[in-house]
């Protein structure tokens, strides 16, 4: 227990000032900000150096406040803190969880409190603890994989004098956050930023349909001064969050966009795209449902807006997700951009990377498979066609990576493969990766080191779900009950190259008695197969997955042609020395 007293200037050296609560704003020991609930009840703020973290709960109640890192998203196993402020003493321990009953004192105390307070009606804490703190009782060591974080409170005070004094939480949640790839908010934006809305305009979500895709034009042609996009964010409708699934902004250059739609038509965007607005597909910013932070390029790259011959059509792609079918619901969410005329170092660009959608291109990921991968690749000579062929190019320097899958999804990977001077192939350090990946939780990852990808170099992405519990066949799609397997790469400087996508051929398939599976004959085969307890396929098609030749397709809307195809066999690519990662710790 510390009194109030003992810490007030502990609380002017790092910067806590008593004002409006909540307080959301980023500064130098808390740089990150993010509402833990969607009321903005529960606002967490932290910072953290390359051994220690340290967090701030702002909680609207003046009862007890729990916080901690679970392994799943639930309540149990986790590890946590309890706290409050009573008269002049602030109460804090550190607990964990062992089953559904009251919390266990830790043996070793490795949450510190540094400070807190009341205001206002909530309770502010202030607390740290070592990334790893090496106590195996209990404790979840802090990575740059995506973290369940956990919450709860209570209206009052547990009774001190009681021999079991923590009373059952009135509200509870929890919340995926990266802490450590989070991107860092600058001190400040330039003096000269300005802000542009792609928004849907009052959009009627259907009734009819659980799922719907929404496309909204906007035409940026009279934009006519260059420009460095430095900040992206996520505007939804209130009460919206809830049936907007993904919002994605794309653009392409087209030499007279108003002679396909007028500036701010809508219109479904399979169904009734016009066939240039279908290829318009360089990815700018996206946001996922439970995604609401900001996103903040580092400060010396920007994505570049307007200017001569830039891409002048922009495109708002919205899922909709409307399970309930519940009718009148009418939405204007979409992304909002933050540009600046004081360019930055680097033109920087997206770079989409995955699976093909298609009925006939095939991801196809069978039932009762705990830990089920599949790949796409950007092979050597799309790279090369993104670069102008030119050897001399300067490579791809990779700032990090937004990974896009669905539930499924439990482990992504951001391969890179180099040919070396004798034709082997080497694996470098992960250009981004997450172990514990949540579709809820999509937001960008920056990269521990920025690493160049150069003129031979391959790319592979690698998606692994988890379809135990599943008792059906899942296959690729944007619906929700679907799987995808794609990544947003952010790299400058900017090449003409967009997209690059690719798919199996899967001629390595062979049925039940070990003939080969014609390729029209591919789909009926996977889809005519009882899973259950059928291993001999299971090992079939991952076989086929690993061994059969790889479509690819690589894209630029600022190029002529504006594509190109290739194909090779996976078993070319053979990786001498794949990349492990090695992991340091100091616990005695």
């Amino acid at each position: 227990m510390l009194r109030l007293g003992m810490f007030a200037a502990f609380l002017m050296s790092v910067g806590v000032v008593w004002g409006q609560m909540p307080d959301r704003t980023p500064n130098t020991r808390y740089p990150y900000v993010t509402d833990m609930d969607h009321e903005g009840a529960y606002v967490l703020r932290w910072g953290l150096n390359a051994t220690h973290i340290w967090f701030e709960v702002q909680v609207k109640t003046l009862g007890y406040v729990g916080f901690g890192i679970s392994r799943d998203g639930r309540m149990v196993p986790a590890d946590v803190i309890i706290g409050w402020v009573a008269g002049n003493q602030v109460h804090f321990q550190d607990y964990h969880t062992e089953r559904y009953e009251a919390p266990t004192v830790d043996s070793s105390q490795d949450w510190l409190v540094d400070y807190g307070y009341e205001e206002a009606g909530w309770t502010v804490l202030g607390f740290t603890r070592a990334l790893d703190t090496c106590d195996t009782l209990g404790d979840f060591k802090i990575t740059r994989d995506t973290q369940r974080l956990i919450y709860a409170y209570h209206t009052e005070d547990p009774d001190v004098t009681s021999p079991n004094p923590l009373i059952r939480h009135t509200v509870r949640g929890r919340k995926s956050v990266s802490l450590m790839t989070t991107s860092h908010p600058p001190a400040e934006l330039p003096i000269d930023s300005s802000v542009i809305d792609f928004t849907n305009d009052n959009f009627s979500i259907p009734v009819a349909n659980t799922s719907t895709y929404n496309c909204r034009l906007f035409d940026l042609s009279d934009v006519n001064v260059k420009y460095h996009i430095i900040k992206m964010s996520p505007v939804f409708s209130p009460g919206m969050e809830q049936y907007v699934d993904h919002m994605v902004l794309y653009r392409c250059r087209i030499a007279d966009p108003a002679s396909l739609l007028v500036n701010g038509a809508s219109f479904n965007c399979f169904s009734d795209a016009p066939d240039h607005v279908q290829f318009c597909r360089e990815h700018v910013a996206s946001f996922g449902h439970r995604n609401k932070e900001d996103f903040y390029l580092p400060e010396d790259v920007g994505i570049p807006i307007g200017g001569t011959g830039e891409s002048n059509l922009y495109v708002l792609a919205t899922h909709y997700v409307n399970e309930l079918q519940t009718p009148n619901l009418v939405d204007s969410s979409g992304i909002q951009l933050t540009y600046t005329a004081d360019l930055r170092t680097n033109d920087a660009a997206f770079l989409s990377m995955g699976n093909i959608i298609s009925p006939n291109w095939l991801q196809y990921i069978p039932p009762g498979e705990p830990s089920f991968q599949q790949r796409a690749y950007c092979s050597e000579r799309c790279i090369q066609w993104g670069m102008n062929s030119t050897q001399n190019a300067l490579p791809m320097t990779v700032v990090g990576a937004k990974f896009h899958s669905h539930d499924l999804a439990t482990e992504m990977k951001l391969r890179h493969v180099t040919k070396t001077s004798s034709g082997a192939y080497v694996e470098n350090p992960w250009l981004a990766y997450d172990g514990a990946f949540d579709s809820d939780q999509q937001a960008f990852r920056v990269a521990e080191k920025r690493r160049n990808v150069s003129f031979t170099d391959h790319l592979m992405l690698e998606c692994t779900y988890d379809s135990s519990t599943r008792g059906f066949p899942t296959l690729g799609g944007w619906h929700p009950d679907n799987e995808l397997c794609r990544a947003y790469v952010l790299y400058y400087p900017r090449k003409m190259l967009e997209g690059c996508m690719s798919w199996s051929n899967y001629d390595q398939l062979r049925n039940q008695i070990g003939q080969p599976v014609n390729g029209s004959d591919v789909f009926n085969t996977l889809l005519a197969t009882d899973w259950s307890n059928n291993n001999v396929m299971r090992v079939n098609l991952k076989h086929a997955l690993q061994n059969s030749i790889e479509n690819a397709q690589c894209w630029s809307s600022r190029q002529d042609p504006s594509y190109a195809v290739d194909w090779f066999q996976q078993t070319d690519i053979t990786i001498q020395t794949p990349y492990q990662p090695t992991e340091t710790r100091t616990c005695v």
